[in-house]
């Protein structure tokens, strides 16, 4: 099987869900990479099942992202900072919190 003829199968499969214009697919040697935008998490999750039950399909790399989805960084960031205003030994060294993939970065002096 092709990797355009396993592409066409998942993207019928995916209209027929209702989420061919949302969600893109493309194959290369049997991996399927989904990429788009979905209403919840469920439908990123079917749309990447369906996928692993295409013909051809080896593996699905699922990039879908979810329309209002919380931001994770924006939490820690948020927790970081409240953190650190509680502290009150740093009253007057102003900490500046950056979150990057959850990572967090500290900017100041203290």
């Amino acid at each position: 099987m092709t990797d355009r003829t396993t592409r066409d199968a998942v993207a019928a499969m995916l209209e027929r869900m209702g989420l061919g214009p949302r969600v893109a697919v493309t194959v290369e040697g049997g991996i399927a990479t989904l990429v788009g935008r979905t209403a919840d998490a469920g439908q990123g999750f079917a749309a990447e099942a369906a996928a692993c039950r295409a013909p051809g399909v080896r593996a699905v790399i699922n990039r879908i992202e979810q329309v209002g989805a919380p931001d994770p960084d924006a939490d820690v960031a948020r927790a970081a900072a409240d953190a650190l205003a509680a502290i009150e030994d740093l009253a007057g060294n102003p900490i500046c919190v950056s979150v990057a993939d959850g990572v967090v970065t500290l900017h100041g002096v203290v």
